[in-house]
């Protein structure tokens, strides 16, 4: 996959939800700046067809010579922590909203065995 040259790839704050992403053409990165959050997809290579007799079925990829699916459950799972965030964290201890709004790590301690 070739690639836009980048002198900064870094858009967005790491513990905030995207809000900018570089769009990705049919050749890799373009460079180009989109706003909002990009869909997770998966690029699974495609492997050369060999030669046969009769012309090989159309697949669903770019020039890359890689096919993009759509990662279905991590899309949705990212809508509804959207959604939860928009709620005000809906379901959670106020110590831990307190957390989540101040951005601090609680730490996890395990039981002794």
């Amino acid at each position: 996959m070739s690639s836009a040259s980048i002198d900064n790839p870094i858009l967005n704050r790491p513990y905030d939800p995207p809000g900018r992403h570089f769009v990705i053409g049919s050749n890799g990165i373009t460079g180009e700046i989109a706003t909002g959050r990009r869909l997770s997809e998966s690029y699974v290579p495609v492997p050369p067809a060999r030669k046969s007799k009769r012309a090989q079925e159309a697949l669903d990829f770019d020039t890359t010579g890689e096919r993009r699916d759509i990662n279905t459950l991590i899309n949705d799972i990212r809508r509804d922590v959207e959604l939860w965030r928009g709620r005000g964290y809906t379901g959670v201890t106020e110590d831990v909203r307190k957390s989540v709004e101040l951005r601090v790590v609680i730490p996890v301690f395990q039981a002794a065995v």
